[in-house]
């Protein structure tokens, strides 16, 4: 079975929009947007340079995302993307894309190489974890200053992502921790 994703057909703009929103309706209208905006010329540079990144479909509307749903700030990105955008991109489309953005490689690489633009098992679970442990910071962090009026009960919000669906048993247990440590949180005065 090949893995890796399908080659543009150049012979029309919309063969290349229809290649590049792998389905996606919302990655059709940030397209479509990026055609109005910015003429049919840059849009096509534009996604000639996402297909080279291996970015399609559903991490064309994610870039846009991280863009703020901004056409002409996600076209700045996309004329001078960096490792860090990448990196960040696939932080942000791991759980909803099996393909990985590349900042480096070619189609002939891809094709040879399937695997190596695939997220692996591995991987998925590093960036898991890396995100448990950013959502167990930022709880942390939003902890109410000591300083506060003395002998004042303090009540401390649940944290936001409790009530989503678990995806791993790593986040069940930083969860568990989290709720244990808050618990013990509002039941103390602070003196």
């Amino acid at each position: 079975m090949n893995t890796y994703r399908k080659p543009l057909d150049f012979h029309s703009l919309p063969a290349i929009i229809q290649g590049m929103i792998e389905e996606n309706s919302s990655a059709a209208a940030v397209i479509d947007e990026l055609i109005q905006n910015k003429g049919e010329n840059n849009a096509l540079a534009s996604l000639i340079i996402l297909d080279d990144m291996n970015i399609r479909g559903v991490q064309i509307n994610n870039l846009y995302k991280i863009c703020d749903q901004n056409i002409n700030k996600l076209y700045e990105k996309i004329t001078n993307i960096t490792k860090e955008d990448i990196d960040n991109l696939n932080f942000n489309s791991f759980a909803v894309c099996k393909y990985k953005a590349v900042f480096e490689g070619t189609k002939k690489d891809r094709k040879a190489n399937p695997e190596k633009y695939i997220f692996t098992d591995e991987e998925r679970n590093t960036i898991r974890n890396k995100k448990s442990k950013d959502r167990a910071h930022d709880i942390l962090e939003e902890r109410p200053n000591k300083n506060k009026e003395k002998n004042r009960h303090v009540e401390i919000p649940k944290p936001r992502f409790l009530n989503h669906k678990i995806d791993s048993y790593l986040d069940r247990e930083i969860n568990a921790k989290i709720t244990e440590v808050i618990s013990e949180k509002n039941k103390v005065e602070i003196k």
